[in-house]
């Protein structure tokens, strides 16, 4: 089995083919050019028209999980429950809405149920590369997934949110 690289970014390609994808291609094609096979892990599709192609045309395999965020499976299949979710979540205050947008697609993440998923593709990956295009979760959900597999990883962040990861529980990302 070769060397691996697992690339986390819930929303990739949700723009289809603007915004990091072209990034996230590049960074595929290097790590590939390097000899270290490459996987992408993402949310479930919220634009499959344009996320579809994007997929297929993705220099490496990509993981899509059941989920897009931190709601319950039977609110996530439909942008207007999602959004009157995030409404219930603004009850709670603004820091409960931000966290929760922010890193609520790591925290529903399961763990256990991807490190299966590795197993059966045959992928164990030997860095895990974190990327935020606008919210923390990204990040988390690398970590996350590096301290299960006692593995490095690493966080890149791009233009982060208004109070993304702020609050009394502040969620660390080192």
């Amino acid at each position: 089995m070769s060397s691996s690289i697992l690339i986390v970014m819930p929303s990739a390609f949700h723009l289809g083919y603007m915004g990091a994808t072209r990034r996230l291609f590049h960074i595929a094609i290097a790590f590939k050019t390097m000899g270290f096979r490459v996987a992408l892990l993402a949310g479930a599709m919220t634009n499959p028209s344009l996320q579809a192609e994007v997929d297929r045309s993705f220099p490496g395999q990509v993981i899509r999980l059941g989920h897009t965020g931190a709601y319950p499976i039977w609110i996530d299949y439909s942008s207007l429950m999602r959004r009157t979710w995030r409404a219930l979540w603004k009850f709670r205050g603004n820091d409960y809405y931000w966290r929760r947008l922010s890193w609520g697609w790591a925290d529903s993440m399961n763990v256990k149920h991807l490190l299966k998923e590795f197993y059966r593709i045959e992928q164990r990956p030997e860095l895990i590369w974190g990327v935020g295009a606008g919210y923390l979760e990204g990040g988390v959900a690398a970590q996350q997934i590096a301290r299960a597999l006692n593995l490095p990883w690493l966080f890149e962040l791009h233009d982060p949110p208004r109070r993304a990861g702020l609050g009394p529980d502040n969620r660390i990302v080192k």
